[in-house]
């Protein structure tokens, strides 16, 4: 994520969910009084872990790791969300990862592993930090409209000396027939050693009522725009919506966008 305060302000639907699902993981852990370590991997802007990790974490009197691979949004989460019980570092589950030697009990990961594009390994690593017995939560969204945006823009003539590397960003472990997504997630989970205790993948949605929300939403996490020259972000941005109206069906100059998208929720845990 490149743009802390523009994805604060514009994450309405990502905020949604956090609020209705991070609770809901939390309450399927089991949490014991001996300061657990807990990570929260891709933290962004650091306010889901610190408005609805952290009180448990405090409660339970353990410990929040919070990760990112951005520095300017950690360095956003700690100048808003510093804490005594939170430590912000910088890294990556593939590499880079600033806690070599700590191991955990709980693992969150919200609205991140879609970014992944090598998620059999990354899982791996995830399931190494953690002590037998710790639980991994997560939500992933694989399949958006912003998603398949990547290739359409990536293609094009006009975007394409900016977007090198955009088939990176179209992950092959997402591309399943519609209905499949149970069983590919269950079977890559399965093959890294996790046993399910929940695992739901639902259709969902979500109306913006204002278009500009939704499109800051996601250049604020877009990987591209570094390159693109800044007197040209306006004309991406408009190429942008309307790749999304005609995908939606809806007029280039709608104000509502209803975004459709696959929703993942899982709670895994290593085996004692």
């Amino acid at each position: 994520m490149l743009d802390p305060e523009k994805y604060e302000n514009n994450k309405s639907v990502a905020a949604r969910d956090a609020a209705e699902f991070v609770p809901k993981i939390i309450e399927i852990m089991e949490w014991k009084n001996n300061h657990e370590n807990i990570l929260d991997y891709g933290c962004g802007a650091g306010s889901t872990g610190y408005n609805f990790i952290l009180p448990q974490v405090e409660k339970f009197e353990s410990h929040l790791y919070s990760v990112d691979i951005s520095e300017p949004m950690l360095e956003f989460a700690r100048n808003k969300y510093s804490h005594p019980r939170i430590t912000y570092g910088k890294g990556d589950i593939e590499k880079d990862f600033p806690w070599e030697n700590v191991k955990f009990d709980k693992i969150f990961s919200i609205y991140v592993l879609h970014f992944i594009s090598d998620i059999r390994n990354a899982l791996k690593r995830f399931y190494n930090i953690m002590n037998p017995g710790g639980f991994f939560g997560f939500t992933l969204v694989p399949k958006s409209y912003y998603r398949t945006s990547f290739k359409i823009l990536g293609e094009s003539e006009k975007w394409k000396g900016y977007m090198k590397g955009y088939e990176d960003h179209i992950l092959q472990w997402m591309e399943y027939e519609d209905g499949k997504g149970h069983e590919v997630i269950t079977n890559i989970l399965q093959s890294i050693g996790f046993n399910i205790v929940k695992l739901e993948v639902v259709q969902r949605s979500f109306q913006f009522n204002d278009m500009n929300t939704y499109l800051e939403l996601y250049l604020s996490i877009n990987p591209f725009l570094k390159s693109i020259p800044e007197d040209l972000h306006p004309s991406f941005k408009d190429d942008l919506r309307r790749y999304v109206t005609d995908f939606a069906g809806i007029p280039f100059d709608s104000e509502q966008i209803i975004s459709k998208y696959e929703f993942v929720l899982a709670v895994v845990q290593k085996p004692q």
